[in-house]
């Protein structure tokens, strides 16, 4: 992405959208750029007042969830009790608009007035339905008045200062108003001022990879990354082995019941923050995944015998392959590349997968590409004494040596793969390693 300029409009919605943890490690590195003087951030004061008043909203939803919904359940926990009698609403909400505060503080945040903006200009964007009053039906369109105020705040702050200024919302009403005003721009062949961003870490990653001071480290960074990249994939892969995973669907009732992580590779790589102790990485992943699913299927329904006629229950497998951005943290103390360490990588606690996407698949089909584990053997013999183990590429080059081998059930002296279902690697154990004498 090339780099236009070094200021950047933030929207009431990116933050929603970001849970308004300002304490993110992309918000965090935005301030480290905005102290170094690298970019200049900027809130309208009516995005700062919406910001408030979301907190405030949003907590208030939080607590009303946790009375009325499954969450209530957590309620008979002590621990999750006396979390609410020190934490109220109104201290959850005290803390996030003080944790905003520091940030605006922090980030060298500026506040540009709308004092100047015209309600008659505003009204008159409403009555021709212009953005961001054009929104998708069934949305309301008077609630669009702050939006509109702060985007002609905007536009009037790049006209009166001829600037440029990157703008990041998240809200489709803000895209179109950019594109709509470029268009405008366009047509009287006046320089574009207003570029929409579309992802914090692309700005991030394009004003590091500027900074001549930063050059030599982000470089240094950018290869330890490459060097290790199969280490970070495998890291990953087996942190999202541990994630919830919640299936979706648009005509079936779906649950997942067994996940398996096949492999994960790194498309994009963003760098956000760098010095010589460590880097961050926004990191966008192709997840490679199997998962069970519980598919439940409703025949027509009866409207005469309030009732659906026929239900029916189905176990099958997909396979998908599907995008994941998480932030990783690496540590090269002193700049040195025997010192790589991975730190943390920001990997969602929950993950919702799309049935519809996925790709059925025939399971004895698919543990055929699988590697198989046999313990108990060394060199393709068993061992007496039920020690050693011995890894096949898969299922078809184990029988080369053990043709008894079943996933499915016991036979000689190996047990069925993992009691009865596939995993990677599948594994089998002999009968011996039971009877071995206790120490």
């Amino acid at each position: 992405m090339e780099l236009v300029c070094r200021n950047l409009f933030i929207d009431t919605q990116y933050f929603v959208n970001k849970s308004f943890d300002f304490k993110s490690k992309e918000l965090l590195s935005l301030i480290e750029l905005a102290q170094n003087d690298f970019i200049t951030v900027y809130l309208t004061d009516i995005t700062e007042q919406e910001i408030k008043k979301k907190i405030k909203d949003v907590v208030s939803v939080a607590y009303e969830k946790i009375n009325l919904s499954d969450a209530r359940i957590l309620k008979y926990i002590p621990a999750f009790t006396n979390f609410l009698k020190e934490s109220p609403e109104a201290k959850s909400t005290e803390y996030l608009r003080d944790t905003f505060e520091q940030f605006k503080s922090d980030c060298k945040i500026e506040i540009i007035s709308s004092d100047q903006i015209k309600l008659k200009e505003i009204f008159k964007s409403y009555c021709l339905n212009e953005p961001p009053f054009n929104s998708q039906p069934g949305k309301n369109r008077k609630s669009e008045f702050p939006d509109a105020f702060a985007l002609a705040t905007i536009n009037q702050w790049v006209n009166s200062t001829n600037q440029k200024t990157y703008v990041i919302s998240g809200d489709s009403d803000w895209k179109t108003y950019i594109s709509q005003t470029v268009r405008k721009t366009a047509d009287i062949k006046a320089e574009k001022r207003l570029f929409d961003l579309e992802d914090m870490s692309e700005l991030l990653n394009t004003i590091i990879r500027h900074e001549k001071s930063l050059e030599d480290i982000t470089a240094f960074a950018d290869n330890l990354v490459d060097t290790n990249k199969e280490i970070i994939q495998q890291y990953i892969a087996e942190k999202l082995k541990w994630c919830g995973y919640d299936g979706v669907s648009m005509e079936e009732e779906v649950d997942i019941t067994d996940v398996h992580i096949l492999f994960v590779e790194i498309a994009e790589r963003d760098i956000i923050s760098v010095d010589r102790e460590g880097a961050t990485y926004h990191i966008t992943l192709n997840v490679h995944a199997v998962f069970n699913y519980d598919v439940t299927q409703y025949g027509p329904y009866d409207n005469e015998d309030k009732r659906y006629l026929g239900i029916e229950y189905i176990n099958l497998y997909q396979h998908h392959i599907f995008d994941l951005s998480v932030d990783v943290e690496f540590s090269f103390a002193d700049a040195i590349p025997l010192n790589f360490e991975i730190e943390s990588a920001d990997i969602p606690a929950d993950i919702e997968i799309d049935y519809d996407e996925g790709e059925y698949i025939e399971l004895a089909e698919w543990v055929k590409e699988l590697r198989v584990m046999v313990n108990g053997v060394i060199d393709g013999k068993k061992t007496e004494d039920g020690r050693g183990f011995q890894e096949f590429t898969n299922i078809a080059h184990a029988r080369k040596y053990f043709p008894e081998l079943d996933i499915y059930k016991s036979s000689g002296n190996f047990t069925e793969a993992f009691g009865n279902k596939i995993s990677e690697p599948l594994r089998f154990e002999t009968g011996l390693s039971y009877f071995l004498p206790k120490d």
